[in-house]
């Protein structure tokens, strides 16, 4: 039995199971897109919040010090 051989019997055998249930395997699917990609938005919500938060003024505290030693103070 090669591999083609194997993706045609499961494929047969999820065609089966999809027309007996009512393709709730595809509605799961989505399901679980919709909670990752909800988790994905909050991260990255979440990285901006902290980019913003902590790194704007570790930036400027930055610029400061630079500006400072330019100018000569210790």
């Amino acid at each position: 039995m090669d591999e083609n051989a194997v993706k045609v019997i499961v494929n047969a055998g999820f065609a089966d199971y999809e027309e007996k249930t009512g393709l709730p395997r595809h509605k799961e699917n989505l399901g679980n897109f919709e909670k990752l990609f909800g988790l994905a938005n909050r991260g990255i919500g979440i990285m901006l919040a902290c980019a913003f938060f902590v790194g704007i003024p570790a930036a400027l505290a930055s610029i400061i010090e630079i500006v400072k030693f330019v100018k000569g103070h210790p």
